[in-house]
């Protein structure tokens, strides 16, 4: 009678779009919205550790190519943290970049 023919075809639908809706969630994790992953923070975190692990192994020469240099506005805004500062190349930052270390200017090695 009718409850097969409507309630049964609404339900199914109703669990349909509700399948459909998480899925157009889960999507794109890695995006701008704000149930995204933020990826931002656990790079900095992997970089100011990769940085320590040449430090404990004594590579001070690998530890002097690499510069904290402050992050663009755009990039720490991105964040659910403020993001101050990334881990950069000392070779691929300009002259005019600002480079810090524990908030002292670095001197560029060129």
């Amino acid at each position: 009678g009718w409850y097969a023919n409507t309630v049964v075809p609404s339900l199914v639908a109703l669990a349909l779009l509700g399948i459909d809706a998480i899925a157009s969630e889960l999507e794109d994790p890695f995006g701008d919205d704000a149930n995204d992953l933020d990826l931002l923070e656990p790079i900095q975190q992997l970089e100011k550790e990769a940085l320590h692990l040449l430090r404990f192994t004594g590579d001070m020469k690998a530890v002097a190519m690499f510069v904290w240099a402050d992050a663009p506005q755009f990039v720490a805004k991105q964040s659910a943290k403020p993001l101050r500062r990334f881990l950069a190349a000392r070779s691929e930052l300009s002259d005019d970049s600002k480079c810090m270390v524990r908030g002292e200017p670095v001197p560029s090695v060129m």
